[in-house]
């Protein structure tokens, strides 16, 4: 992404490509699931059944929302 020379100002985006990237992740997390499982991430590596149990998710739930952040 390019960055803006000016101190205190906001990075720009160039192109289209980086701005559909940067929607992409914000859209991955506006979901309330995803966004709780980032930031049990951000601690460290966690299991997928630790994540179920603390989220308290299906299996299924915690995989899908796991697999749609990896791919964003």
């Amino acid at each position: 992404m390019a960055m803006s020379t000016d101190a205190g100002e906001l990075p720009l985006v160039t192109s289209r490509s980086e701005l559909s990237a940067a929607v992409a992740l914000f859209r991955s997390l506006a979901d309330p699931t995803r966004l709780a499982l980032v930031r049990r991430l951000a601690g460290g590596d966690r299991r997928v059944t630790d994540l179920v149990g603390e989220l308290g998710l299906a299996q299924s739930t915690v995989s899908a929302r796991l697999a749609c952040l990896r791919d964003c």
